[in-house]
């Protein structure tokens, strides 16, 4: 068959195939080019791989883009795991401008590097470290166990910034517990401290997560009140990074609530954002996922001509980001 023949073959099939077929098909490919179990995990080991290797701001643009893929597909484990991954090295590395604390230690990501507590004044470092370790492994249980030693430790030596991030541990443990009743006050406090101690990029990061929260347990009003704060922070940190996943969350609290365009309002925004952002960086996968979270509101709102447009997009950029 010629590739002229092709072509009039594929055009006289999109002319004569029922719309909800193709629609199905084409969502079928993007899945397909798009799998949950493959390129997340890539990314995970190649995050940690970077920052063994001393890449440090690599390694963060790495887990941070683990945590956008993971934000749009809502993979909550992911979403933890990236949360846990960058919070961790930005602690180890004092990235971050604070005042000078103590650089970690060399804490177990593996079974076999197990470092334990100790009675010295870098127990709270240690500690931190292991419930990341454990969170990082979803053994949730020990997490929370080491999480709330070190929350502790925390309120004795009056480290703010440690007592926020123990909560949002906390918080994020039951959260991939799915106890989401009692994910709500951790991170509630956390909200506070930050606030308290004048971090916005992680008062951001845990409204973003109370957010979520909300949104599993159906309070929407809430989540949506919380993603608002959340993406006022981070407008004015200029995280164009966190603007991006904010919108998209918000665009799917408003999905829910059947608020059809004001949720496709905020999926422009973020696509908006998320090509800005691929000046920089490749996010053709997170513009795909974006182009097809707006065709799924075509098939909402019964405009399947322009569902099937946003996922022809969708799956021109996922088979484009293949091929480079």
């Amino acid at each position: 068959m010629s590739p002229m023949s092709t072509v009039s073959f594929e055009v006289s099939f999109i002319q004569a195939a029922p719309q909800p077929l193709l629609i199905a098909l084409i969502h079928k490919a993007i899945a397909f080019s798009l799998p949950l179990s493959t390129d997340q995990p890539d990314l995970y080991h190649q995050g940690w791989q970077q920052y063994d290797d001393n890449q440090i701001e690599a390694a963060l643009a790495t887990f941070q883009a683990l945590l956008m893929t993971a934000q749009q597909r809502n993979h909550i484990g992911y979403i933890d795991t990236a949360l846990n991954a960058v919070a961790f090295i930005c602690s180890a590395q004092q990235f971050r401008p604070t005042a000078a604390e103590p650089e970690l230690p060399s804490i177990e990501r593996a079974p076999l590097q197990a470092v334990e507590p100790t009675d010295s004044d870098s127990d709270l470092d240690v500690l931190m470290g292991l419930a990341n370790h454990y969170q990082l492994q979803d053994n949730c249980d020990k997490a929370l166990s080491y999480f709330q030693q070190a929350l502790s430790r925390a309120v004795q030596q009056r480290r703010l910034t440690e007592m926020g991030l123990c909560l949002m541990g906390i918080g994020l443990a039951h959260c991939k517990q799915e106890n989401y009743e009692s994910s709500c006050a951790p991170l509630q406090s956390a909200t506070h401290i930050f606030e308290e101690s004048g971090d916005r990029v992680y008062q951001a990061v845990a409204l973003h997560n109370l957010g979520r929260v909300n949104y599993y347990l159906g309070h929407y009003t809430q989540a949506l009140k919380n993603f608002e704060h959340a993406l006022t922070l981070r407008e004015e940190q200029q995280d164009r990074f966190g603007e991006m996943m904010t919108l998209s969350c918000m665009g799917q609290v408003y999905a829910y609530r059947q608020e059809f365009l004001i949720a496709l309002a905020c999926y422009e925004s973020a696509l908006e954002v998320c090509r800005e952002f691929g000046q920089q960086t490749d996010t053709a996968r997170e513009e795909a996922i974006l182009l097809s979270q707006i065709a799924q509101l075509g098939e909402r709102t019964n405009r399947p001509e322009t569902a099937i447009i946003y996922y022809l997009n969708a799956l021109d950029k996922v088979q484009g980001a293949a091929t480079t």
